[in-house]
């Protein structure tokens, strides 16, 4: 299974063809990615957004951010500090989520992504 990040799930739902990685896989969301969706529809969003994101999140497996979450992405976001090179803070819990998960994390957002140590990061373009 690959977990996707909002990037990626934005992508999907735009009709951008999915990267090889996905071809056999199953996918999963972290309940932040499922915020990060439903706060872009509840902005900005119309109808027609509202169904195809609810239709989306019926169809893939969704993980709930637990105390494993919480503690993986405390390591990470005090890592970063330590280093100079901090990230957003939804994109702290997400890779965080990953992490605690062993999971691989799809996003178009690498740069970010990448300088989360112990993260498996997979490239929307390769």
């Amino acid at each position: 299974m690959i977990l996707l990040d909002t990037s990626a799930v934005i992508k999907l739902l735009r009709g951008e063809d999915a990267p090889l990685a996905l071809a056999d896989e199953s996918v999963g969301l972290s309940s932040i990615v499922v915020m990060e969706l439903h706060t872009g529809v509840f902005h900005g969003g119309g109808t027609k957004e509202r169904k195809c994101v609810q239709e989306f999140l019926q169809a893939v497996e969704q993980f709930p951010f637990d105390e494993a979450a919480a503690i993986s992405a405390a390591k990470v976001r005090a890592e970063l500090w330590s280093q100079g090179t901090p990230i957003g803070d939804y994109d702290v819990l997400i890779a965080g989520h990953a992490i605690a998960l062993g999971l691989n994390l799809l996003t178009d957002n690498v740069r970010h992504f990448e300088r989360v140590d112990g993260l498996q990061v997979i490239p929307w373009r390769s």
